[in-house]
């Protein structure tokens, strides 16, 4: 008897891919871009390659930290640059797992050509 898998592996590795992604996006919030046009629409953001979090002190932040990325802030994500930041690392992470699949497949060819 075959047995089923109720959670397919594809989605399984696409979750960790999402959250290892949403992990290195997070890592960046310390590099800060002034007057990102992209995602923050001219004001300070934080983020890599594009900024994620920007710093609305216009409305949304104290007055104590205008012109710089605090806890305060943490609520203003960018849509677009948190989409762009997520695809990116996602990206990079899939073309690793395909470059380590590659290197063990080379290898076990590698050793059996060799037995």
């Amino acid at each position: 008897m075959k047995a089923t898998r109720s959670f397919p592996r594809g989605c399984f590795v696409g979750i960790v891919t999402i959250v290892l992604a949403a992990g290195l996006m997070l890592s960046t919030a310390s590099v800060s871009h002034q007057s990102d046009g992209f995602s923050c629409y001219g004001q300070l953001g934080a983020g890599l390659p594009v900024s994620f979090l920007c710093d609305y002190s216009g409305g949304g932040s104290p007055l104590s930290s205008a012109g710089r990325i605090d806890s305060a802030d943490f609520p203003y994500f960018s849509l677009q640059g948190t989409v762009v930041d997520l695809l990116c690392y996602a990206l990079v992470l899939w073309i690793t797992w395909l470059g380590v699949l590659a290197l063990g497949r080379q290898m076990r060819n590698y050793r059996e050509a060799r037995s």
